[in-house]
């Protein structure tokens, strides 16, 4: 996966966040506050972009992982860059849903794989 495709599907997972709100707030308020909530719809919503990714552009979550660990891609400004978009975009659907980011338990960001 070269540079340039890391950064329209770090694009496409923002938009997919933004696009499907209510389907996103649905699957956290039905699973928040069970016990491991966070971790479990962390795993929930990338598996979810995942599949996502998969159906437009053909391309495995293992596939990424390993462009991931190209120094060039990750030295990118505007791929790190991304990084905290796709975070606030989680944040914004805890929100959405009610759901302070800074409960106990939702430390942003590192919990959601990205």
């Amino acid at each position: 996966v070269q540079p340039s495709m890391v950064k329209e599907l770090f694009q496409f997972q923002i938009t997919a966040l933004e696009d499907n709100e209510e389907m996103f707030k649905t699957l956290i308020m039905k699973l928040y506050g069970e016990p491991d909530s966070i971790q479990v719809i962390s795993l929930c919503v990338n598996t979810i972009l995942q599949d996502l990714i998969f159906e437009k552009y053909a391309i495995e979550e293992e596939d990424q992982m390993e462009a991931m660990k190209n120094p060039a891609i990750m030295m990118d400004e505007e791929i790190r860059d991304m990084f905290p978009k796709i975070s606030a975009a989680i944040e914004n659907l805890f929100l959405a849903c009610g759901i302070q980011p800074s409960m106990p338990g939702m430390e942003m960001g590192g919990d959601f794989g990205f």
